[in-house]
């Protein structure tokens, strides 16, 4: 059995930093890929296999996949958001497994 302290104090710390990340300059769902393309433009290099590499979001939605090509300048700012909302999800299941405990735990009670 866990000690009711012990779970408090983790509860705290995963709420303290859900509210950090709320707080913070974004969140986005998806997934970021390069993509290597060529622009059929004659004598251009990716006629030569030097392919074009353009780095886009993916998103389901809807049962739909849709994607945004990144600014080459938004990159790592987007690729901030994309761990900020995974790490937000992975808190979000933390603190429903605390919960869950504490649902078996009174249920231990009685």
């Amino acid at each position: 059995m866990r000690h009711r302290g012990t779970q408090a104090e983790k509860e705290r710390r995963i709420r303290s930093r859900m509210r950090f990340l709320l707080k913070s300059k974004g969140m986005l769902r998806g997934s970021l890929l390069t993509l290597e393309t060529k622009c059929g433009k004659p004598g251009c290099r990716c006629e030569r296999g030097e392919k074009h590499r353009l780095v886009v979001i993916e998103q389901s939605r809807r049962g739909k996949t849709r994607m945004r090509t990144v600014p080459a300048g938004l990159k790592r700012e987007v690729e901030e958001w994309v761990r900020n909302y995974q790490e937000f999800r992975e808190l979000l299941e933390a603190l429903s497994e605390l919960n869950w405990e504490k649902l078996e735990e009174r249920k231990r009670e009685k």
